[in-house]
Order: structure tokens, then C-alpha cells, then sequence
């Protein structure tokens, strides 16, 4: 069911693309059926695969050029990282939001073109199937309102396909208890009390998702993007009270 409804959204939105060539959203040539066209989809796909090889920061997972395990940003606070440095293991933020990289995010997050949705989770089960074959997914949960505002969770979309397509099993064991964006705060505020605002399910809504199953000691902690780390933390704390001892983030980008 989920898969046949996938479809006929999938369709529905590029029934327009099947009589007519469209524009990518990188480079504006020409892409028949699809948000990006092929050399541009082979670019990106080439640049995931090589960052498989880099060195990454332990904390964030930002690609690391001369620093030793710990990024510079992540440096600065890492008073702080005791709390849960034993907690979050082998992070890995996919691209830079950096130059035209941008456009996928702002193209598919405030434009609504929800039919990259399904590139990115192409994408997003290469990661998944190289690296952490079999664990669950935990989407991190929008904030409240966001789907009154904007009538769509993009987090929640990626979810749908990766169950439907790709068989991932997708724990939605977190919930949000603030409506205060992220963007709004600056990196201290987001590290600190402002910045919290996720815990995990009440017990019984907890085993009725977990069909009375114990909440998976190691998980993937999905989001779209990772600017401070912050997200990470405060997920990552919530998912311990539930049980979870390793929790994995990843992401499609992050902020260098």
C-alpha cells in the first residue's frame, strides 16, 4: 500500500514532465522527467562515493582537511561533548552546503519540489546499505506547526520511500515539544536549553510503535541537514532515555 501510494503521488506530480522536457535545478539545462539532469545527477553521485574515503570529525561528521578527529568548530565546545560523546558514534552528513549544492536543499525544502525526494533517498540507502546495513532509522520530528504551515514534513517523505522502496525498517520513537526553529538561535543557544525540545514517545504510544518489541540498542538519527550539531544532541539524549546506546547521524548536508 505504501509503495502503490508512493507511485501515484510520484506520478501524479510528473504527469506534466511526460509531454515536455523540464529544467535542472542545478544547472538549468535540460532534464526530461527528472528535478536534475544526468550530469549532474552522475556529479553528485560520483562526489558521494568518494566521500566514503575522507576523514570525518567524530562529533559532526564534517569532512575533516587538517584537523586530527575533531573538527574546529566542534573543538570550541567540546566541554560540552562528555555529556554524549560516548553516545554518538560515526556520523556521516552526506554533502557541503556549499555554491550550487545549496539549490538542492532550498529547491526541495522551501520551492516543495517533492519528486527529489526520491533521488535523495536513493542516495540516502547507498550510505545506509555501505555502511549501516540492517539498522533502524529515527527520523527527527518536525516541529509543531510545520505541517499546518507548510503542508508537508520533508524528513517524513524520505521515511515513506526508504520503507516503501528500499525495505528500511523506520522507528518514529521521538516526538518535539517546541515550535521554536532551529535557524532562529544562534550555536550556543541551540546547544543549550533553547535548543531542546525532543524526548521520546510516552510508554504506551512507545510500544504500540515498537509492536511490543525492546527500542533497538544502535540507530541512525535522520536528518536533512546538521549546522551546529545541536539537533544531534538533543535527539541523541532523548533516544537514551528510550534505551538506544549508539545513535548514528546522518544527514543529506552540513554546514562546513
Amino acid at each position: 500500500m505504501k509503495f502503490l501510494y508512493l507511485l501515484q503521488e510520484y506520478a501524479g506530480r510528473s504527469v506534466s514532465r511526460l509531454c515536455f522536457s523540464s529544467l535542472c535545478c542545478i544547472c538549468h539545462g535540460s532534464s526530461t522527467y527528472q528535478p536534475l539532469c544526468k550530469t549532474c545527477r552522475d556529479r553528485y553521485s560520483r562526489e558521494l562515493a568518494a566521500s566514503f574515503t575522507g576523514k570525518r570529525c567524530r562529533y559532526c561528521g564534517r569532512l575533516l582537511i587538517s584537523e586530527e578527529q575533531v573538527c574546529t568548530e566542534c573543538r570550541k565546545e567540546e566541554a560540552l561533548f562528555p555529556r554524549y560523546s560516548m553516545l554518538l558514534s560515526d556520523p556521516f552528513p552526506v554533502f557541503p552546503y556549499l555554491g550550487k549544492r545549496k539549490r538542492l536543499l532550498t529547491t526541495w525544502k522551501i520551492t516543495g519540489q517533492r519528486s527529489l525526494s526520491f533521488l535523495y533517498a536513493r542516495w540516502l540507502y547507498t550510505v545506509l546499505s555501505q555502511r549501516y546495513a540492517g539498522l533502524p532509522v529515527v527520523p527527527v520530528p518536525p516541529r509543531r506547526n510545520k505541517l499546518r504551515e507548510t503542508g508537508w514534513d520533508q524528513i517524513e517523505h524520505l521515511c515513506r520511500i526508504l520503507e516503501a522502496v528500499y525495505g528500511v525498517t523506520v522507528l518514529r520513537v521521538l516526538e518535539r515539544t517546541t515550535t521554536i526553529q532551529q535557524k532562529k538561535l544562534n550555536r550556543q543557544q541551540r546547544l543549550g536549553s533553547e535548543g531542546a525540545g525532543y524526548v521520546p514517545l510516552p510508554e504506551n504510544k512507545l510500544r504500540r510503535v515498537m509492536k511490543q518489541k525492546p527500542v533497538p540498542k544502535r540507530v541512525v538519527l535522520l536528518d536533512d541537514v546538521i549546522t551546529t550539531g545541536a539537533t544531534v544532541v538533543h535527539a541523541a539524549l532523548a533516544l537514551q532515555q528510550a534505551g538506544v546506546e549508539t545513535v548514528i547521524p546522518l544527514s543529506l548536508f552540513y554546514v562546513p
